[in-house]
């Protein structure tokens, strides 16, 4: 047995004494110095007002590990002074704490400030004492979760080794609970709100930034999914549907033109296909398979993370399995969308197959429409009825707004001249037929659609803001905003075109036409939305067919 010399503590009630001899505490220091540094350290705080109890403790601890992760040891000489190290390093995994300080009872009082003050439950707590009269009560110990109490007099290396490795698997196994239950619960948050996301790239952006937070690395990912359909080749092209990190401007992009290297898609191929991935000396990263039973299987490609823990490997586990099901749900419902556009854009062209003067008229009137609808939705018009659904779907529906012309004989439809009254009236059907037609369609996908929009602006597109339209001569906002918004659209369109009973107007004095008639003819709102529209950048781009990003490229 060998106890510290004279000059290093004079107080005998305070003496620490070890059973291992020097040549132990020489071997553990030799250890430490070739211990690897690169591996985060289990953090280990002493509070003791005696300096040799650090320095034995710093010696006997030297080179110890535990879960192949060193040790590293914080001190404070004071209760005080402990509690503001634990402030400043929440990663503290145990205190070795003196209750004798300065106070008799200044470590418990600090054990209390840890649990109730700092709210750090999860530090493990070791109280030391040389003085055996000072135990703390056994309703402390409960209460403040005390892990040991141990006789400076009576501790040897052996014993201290012990505690301290107890105490850290039991640190070890709190934050492996607590990871698991906040993985989880983000796990279960996450899935919920992807749920409701509309389209497979915002899905897999929301993806990835969850993943992150999950695994908390930030080496940058790609979600990838096959794209289109296979043509003479064996294989799908893969696009990356989103990135993060320096992957970040891969989103939108062909997976061979991203990494034309080859070697993340030599990884994700090679797990997407259920072989074993590369040897972890040479991957690159992780890939995780989306499986899906229904449509396309993704892959989640992360950067730098094949050595995960198990925790990690486990809650990845989970988040894929769970995501994948609703990634499968967000590509089904955007299969149905795509088909209810092909059913629109459809509809559309029949329309105007028999009327083929009108050109391009139904893609401007869309083009026109969608950008009226953005417009009003930044400027914080209509909030209750102008939701981002109907600013997504808006453009596309309108295309139908003259539907049921084909129910109108071509003496009239096509007549070079002005209609008279008894062709006006037969003209005029036009908008009641096509919201029957319409309607009828609805029903069937018996939930809003663009088919809903579709026939809401069939039937109110000529109705006037002061009620003097037709077919139903309703006003104002009796009128579906829907259809308020297309007439601009389409009177501006019809006007600065030629038909075959009148020459096209010059711009401005269509633009004047439509001030003019604003609040009689048209929304006050909606001019004033127009009138800004015709100001933008965007108004003099080309426009596109519609895509699944939204109904038009501006």
């Amino acid at each position: 047995m060998k106890t510290l010399p004279p000059d290093a503590n004079e107080d005998a009630e305070d003496a620490l004494v070890w059973g291992d001899d020097t040549q132990e505490v020489e071997h553990a220091a030799a250890q430490h110095a070739s211990a690897p540094r690169s591996v985060e350290p289990w953090t280990v705080l002493v509070v003791d007002d005696d300096e040799s109890v650090h320095v034995i403790t710093r010696l006997v601890l030297a080179g110890l590990t535990f879960r192949d992760r060193p040790i590293e040891l914080l001190s404070a000489y004071t209760a005080e002074n402990g509690i503001a190290v634990l402030r400043a390093h929440p990663e503290v995994a145990l205190v070795l704490l003196d209750v004798v300080m300065e106070t008799d009872d200044a470590g418990l009082r600090a054990v209390q400030q840890v649990r109730e003050e700092l709210n750090n439950v999860n530090v493990r707590v070791v109280l030391r004492t040389g003085q055996p009269g000072k135990a703390p009560e056994r309703d402390v110990v409960v209460r403040y979760e005390i892990d040991g109490y141990e006789l400076k007099t009576e501790q040897t290396s052996q014993n201290l080794v012990t505690v301290v490795i107890a105490a850290l698997r039991s640190f070890d196994l709190i934050r492996s609970i607590e990871r698991n239950r906040a993985g989880l619960e983000l796990i279960m948050n996450a899935t919920a709100e992807m749920s409701q996301l509309r389209s497979a790239r915002a899905f897999a952006a929301s993806a990835l930034q969850n993943l992150q937070a999950l695994s908390n690395r930030s080496g940058g990912a790609v979600f990838c999914a096959p794209s289109g359909r296979a043509t003479g080749t064996d294989t799908l092209p893969v696009e990356v549907l989103a990135g993060t990190g320096p992957y970040t401007d891969w989103a939108a992009r062909m997976l061979d033109d991203a990494d034309p290297e080859g070697r993340i898609r030599a990884e994700i191929l090679q797990t997407a296909s259920g072989g074993d991935p590369l040897p972890d000396p040479l991957a690159l990263g992780t890939a995780l398979v989306l499986k899906s039973p229904h449509v396309r299987s993704a892959t989640i490609w992360v950067h730098d993370v094949y050595a995960l823990d198990p925790i990690e490997k486990q809650l990845l586990d989970v988040f894929c399995s769970k995501i994948a099901v609703a990634f499968d749900n967000v590509q089904l419902i955007e299969l149905f969308r795509k088909a209810q556009q092909a059913t629109v854009v459809a509809l559309a062209d029949l329309a105007e197959y028999r009327d083929t003067d009108t050109g391009e008229h139904v893609l401007r009137v869309a083009r026109t429409t969608d950008l009226l609808a953005r417009d009003l939705h930044a400027a914080g018009k209509f909030r209750t009825e102008l939701d981002e659904l109907l600013v997504e779907q808006i453009g596309l529906a309108s295309m139908l707004h003259d539907v049921g012309k084909v129910s109108i004989p071509d003496a009239v439809l096509l007549k070079p001249g002005q209609l008279d009254a008894d062709e006006r009236r037969l003209m005029e059907t036009h908008a009641g037929v096509g919201m029957r037609i319409l309607a009828r369609a609805d029903r069937i996908v018996g939930q809003r659609s663009y088919l809903t929009l579709a026939a809401e602006i069939a039937i109110g597109h000529h109705e006037w803001y002061d009620g003097t339209g037709y077919p139903q001569q309703v006003a104002g906002t009796k009128i579906p905003l829907s259809a308020r918004i297309t007439a601009v659209a389409d009177v501006y369109d019809a006007l600065t075109n030629a038909r075959p009973y009148k020459q096209p107007w010059p711009a401005d004095a269509a633009k004047q036409y439509i001030i003019e008639r604003s609040g009689t003819q048209f929304d006050p709102a909606v001019v004033e939305s127009f009138l800004r529209v015709l100001q933008a950048p965007e108004w003099n781009t080309p426009f596109g067919v519609p895509t699944e990003v939204g109904p038009f490229s501006l």
